[in-house]
């Protein structure tokens, strides 16, 4: 694991806990006390810290939007469309690539 994958797998981890904190405060002061109430702001931290480290972790970008997309369930219509238009483009810049160079 290189470390600069360990240090963002440590930033998202606390950067989930950080808004994990946020939630408790919230559960706090919206549902009385009770085991409940315990139970629910420890599950928080627990599911923003995962997410917080599967989010910083991933080697490249490509794995981060991947990660992304499924916890966030992200439709990629839009990319799918640029990226047709890039391979479009880099198709044409071949193409007159290849016919300057026959000239």
């Amino acid at each position: 694991m290189s470390l600069k994958r360990l240090i963002g797998a440590a930033i998202g981890s606390v950067l989930g806990i950080v808004g994990a904190y946020l939630f408790a405060l919230v559960i706090r002061n919206s549902i009385p006390s009770c085991p409940i109430q315990s139970f629910l702001q420890i599950m928080v931290m627990l599911v923003m810290a995962y997410v917080g480290l599967a989010v910083g972790a991933p080697k490249d970008s490509a794995e981060r939007r991947q990660i992304e997309q499924v916890l966030v369930g992200a439709d990629r219509q839009s990319h799918v469309s640029h990226d047709q238009h890039d391979h479009d483009l880099q198709e044409t810049l071949d193409r007159a690539r290849r016919d300057a160079v026959a000239k």
